[in-house]
């Protein structure tokens, strides 16, 4: 009965091994036509099976029952290979066991399919586990072979029962033993060569995706071998020079077409150093030449990567072109130049920080107002150089490029901000401060424009001060008085008391001694009215001689009292023998219902009522103190006016004019050079005689005398006689040019004793006629000059009386 032989069990397994021959003749890429692969594999397969099952091994000849590494070889075939193989393989040993027969051709059939089932299921829940695992993969194997042999061995129970127990026994140990262990040692070869051809498969797939990595890179690249051999170049190397690939495939001809002026040798010695060196090496910039004749900027780094492909070192060169950055980082110098220039330039202060406020720019405005030099404050913190305070408090303000960095917003500093320089000087500045932001928006600096508006804020104060403050005196003007008196009506002020006041002959003593003296009257009233209601009321001057007091929560008698105090300081002051004079008017607001401009009209009438009553008596004074100034500083216009008017009135009594008339034009003769207090000192004590200009000056006392005169009602009548007493009887005087009768009469006498008072007395310029000459002047320019009937009178009736004459000349 037993048949089984050594020899062929090895043969047997032997033919395993053919496994392991065919797993390297199977094509690795299986991705083009996934199942012609299953198919071809599962062919190459079912040739190994029919091998295999024509050497089996028999164990009952009578019987016809056999047994052969088939099961083994399905179950390994469907572990590796998957579903398609693994039935092609099955149905294969299907066929085969039919065409062999016997009694165990059920049990074999049975077998194989248990094989392929078996293996299988093994592929599905194991073999990706293990595949990678070398322990795994044996605990795998032999597992494999125990549960597919011990399924055989059940299997033979289908055998008839004359023998089935009898092969059991005889095949147990080489079936449960020997078997198990081919298929693991088969099975680890199997595994082993898997090994090797996924290692070569992935060297493979490693060097496909180098090589296109190389070729596709967006860079230029190259890889040369020492031979001078240009191995691999990518397209953009190509696609920047225009080159092709065989017309650069060594390094003789790259150097001869990109580098046509540099020296050779030179440069090839350069390129080929690389190949010495270990480490990376940066080449440096260089001018490549492209084939269009364009030259484009290219930075080298090369490195010696050892064999390529096993065969002689090569060096990998990469170049970055940096002919755009170039040309930008020329631009973008320029500009910068001329930011910078700009920056110098600009009229306001300039300071630029960092993102963390350490000054990078410092224009030289900057310097002037900071105290410093650029030098001393590049680099510096901005906090160290700008020191800002509050200008009234002197408290510490944030200073703005922390609160730029702190809020990433604008800013402006606030008003009154005062800027401590270095060198102890103050500044009131106002400035801007904004972040300086990069493409993603986030804060790589700040920037702060600043200027001195010191000078500036002062004009402006100024012109605020102007516009509510009366230039001259300093006081409140009438905007303002305005504006405080509509502010004050309200009935927590009252009793609101106002003063209406007028300063009286302010219009003489502008005529009479030029505005100079008017302003200094204006000014000296302000301060009478400051120093009198101190901090009680407000005081504004709203007109050219008007004034007034707003006085709120007062009473009758602090306002009467005001007033009296304002008319005693008024008598203590004189200006050129003037002493001031006030009309005041006041009322006073108790009630709501009365309106502010029914107060403001009492007042006014109450101080023009007060203006005529004390206006006539004050500008009568001042005509008086005028004069008095006149001859106190002049003597001999004192002894001038005494004896013109004496003359005129001789002159007149012979006229038989009234007493009236003769005290009229006595007066008249005394005060008709009044005018003259307007002439310059230096004008009437002029030695010499006098210029056209200073003719012009002189000739204006008329008129000045004119005005004074008709300001003060007692003298008005003068101011006629004063104003014609230079016209001439035939129409060629000043300052009309009046003739004959249309010149008034006691002009004309004033004229006539003017003249021989004058022709007689000695003046700076010239000593003095005899009267007797002077007669003869007056006759010679009678009908010119004079008036005849005057000088015919003056002759006959005045000039014998030499009491009247002499009088005059010893005077």
């Amino acid at each position: 009965m037993n048949e089984l032989s050594l020899i062929d069990i090895l043969v047997n397994a032997i033919l395993l091994l053919s496994m392991t021959i065919l797993y390297s003749m199977i094509p690795l890429d299986k991705t083009k036509n996934k199942m012609i692969y299953q198919f071809l594999v599962g062919s190459m397969l079912a040739v190994v099976m029919v091998a295999i099952m024509f050497t089996t091994i028999t164990i009952n000849r009578d019987q016809g029952i056999v047994i052969d590494t088939r099961a083994i070889f399905i179950s390994i075939s469907t572990l590796f290979f998957g579903l398609i193989p693994g039935i092609i393989v099955t149905l294969t040993a299907v066929i085969m066991r039919l065409f062999i027969g016997g009694a165990g051709t059920l049990t074999g059939i049975s077998a194989a399919t248990a094989a392929f089932i078996i293996g299988y299921v093994f592929r599905y829940f194991f073999y990706d586990r293990c595949k990678d695992r070398k322990v795994r993969r044996v605990f795998l194997l032999y597992g494999l072979g125990l549960v597919n042999h011990g399924a055989m061995l059940l299997l033979f129970l289908l055998l008839p029962k004359s023998v089935r127990f009898d092969i059991i026994r005889e095949t147990a140990v080489i079936m449960l033993v020997f078997f198990p262990v081919i298929g693991v040692i088969y099975g680890v070869l199997i595994f082993r060569k898997r090994d090797s051809l996924v290692r070569q498969r992935n060297d493979l797939e490693y060097h496909k995706r180098f090589k296109k990595a190389i070729e596709e890179a967006p860079i230029p690249i190259m890889i040369h071998e020492k031979s001078g051999n240009i191995i691999l170049i990518s397209k953009s190397w190509f696609n920047k020079t225009s080159y092709k690939k065989e017309e650069i495939d060594t390094l003789d001809k790259w150097i001869e077409k990109a580098y046509p002026k540099d020296d050779f040798e030179l440069t090839k010695n350069k390129i080929m150093s690389v190949y010495d060196k270990k480490e990376p090496v940066y080449e440096g910039e260089f001018p490549v030449h492209t084939k269009e004749g364009d030259i484009l900027i290219w930075d080298f780094y090369s490195s010696n990567i050892g064999s390529f492909k096993d065969k002689q070192d090569a060096v990998l060169s990469i170049a970055n072109d940096v002919t755009k950055r170039l040309a930008l980082e020329k631009e973008l110098y320029i500009q910068k130049e001329r930011a910078e220039a700009t920056l110098l330039a600009i009229g306001d202060a300039v300071i630029s920080t960092d993102d963390k406020g350490i000054i990078t720019a410092f224009n030289s405005v900057a310097e002037d107002l900071a105290g410093t030099t650029r030098e001393a404050s590049l680099g510096k913190p901005f906090n160290e150089v700008f020191n800002i305070v509050d200008a009234d408090s002197r408290e510490k303000l944030e200073n703005p490029v922390t609160r730029v960095l702190r809020t990433g917003a604008k800013t402006s500093l606030q008003d009154n901000t005062l800027l401590l320089s270095e060198n102890g000087e103050e500044f009131i500045i106002q400035d801007s401060a904004s972040p300086i932001l990069d493409k993603q928006n986030r804060i790589t600096g700040v920037v702060l424009v600043f200027r001195d508006v010191t000078e500036q804020l002062r004009k402006q104060q100024e012109v605020e001060y102007l516009s509510l403050h009366d230039y001259l005196t300093g006081l409140k003007n009438r905007r303002f008085f305005a504006e405080e008196l509509s502010r004050l009506d309200k009935k927590q002020y009252y009793p609101l008391g106002i003063l209406m006041i007028d300063l009286n002959g302010l219009k003489i003593l502008n005529d009479a001694y030029g505005h100079e003296l008017g302003d200094e009257a204006l000014i000296a009233v302000s301060e009478i009215l400051k120093k009198s209601v101190k901090h009680k009321g407000i005081v504004s001057r709203i007109g050219g001689d008007e004034f007034t007091i707003v006085l709120p929560k007062t009473s009758y008698q602090k306002m009467e009292k005001l007033k009296t105090e304002i008319y005693e300081r008024t008598k203590e002051t004189v200006i050129r023998n003037v002493t001031l004079s006030l009309a005041i008017g006041s009322a006073m607001k108790t009630h709501e219902s009365t309106k502010i401009t029914q107060i403001l009209k009492e007042s006014e009438d109450m101080m023009y009522k007060q203006k005529l009553t004390l206006g006539m008596s004050a500008r009568n004074h001042t005509i008086h103190a005028i004069l008095k100034t006149l001859t106190d500083k002049f003597e001999q216009e004192r002894v001038h006016s005494l004896r013109v008017g004496k003359i005129c009135k001789a002159i007149g009594r012979n006229l038989r004019l009234s007493d009236d008339d003769l005290r009229e034009v006595e007066l008249s003769g005394i005060f008709h050079d009044i005018g003259k207090i307007s002439i310059p000192d230096a004008i009437i004590d002029k030695p010499t005689a006098l210029s056209e200009e200073e003719y012009t000056i002189t000739k204006g006392h008329t008129e000045t005398g004119y005005q004074i005169l008709r300001a003060a009602d007692e003298y008005s009548d003068f101011a006629e006689h004063a104003l014609y007493h230079h016209e001439w009887y035939d129409g060629s005087g000043y300052p009309k040019g009046l003739k004959g009768d249309k010149i008034p009469l006691f002009a004309r006498i004033i004229s006539v004793a003017d003249a021989f008072e004058a022709m007689t007395s000695k003046r700076p310029y010239r000593e003095p006629m005899t009267k007797e000459a002077a007669l003869e002047e007056l006759k010679q320019y009678a009908g010119t000059q004079f008036d005849p009937m005057i000088v015919e009178i003056f002759e006959d009736h005045v000039f014998p009386d030499q009491a009247i004459i002499n009088d005059t000349q010893e005077e």
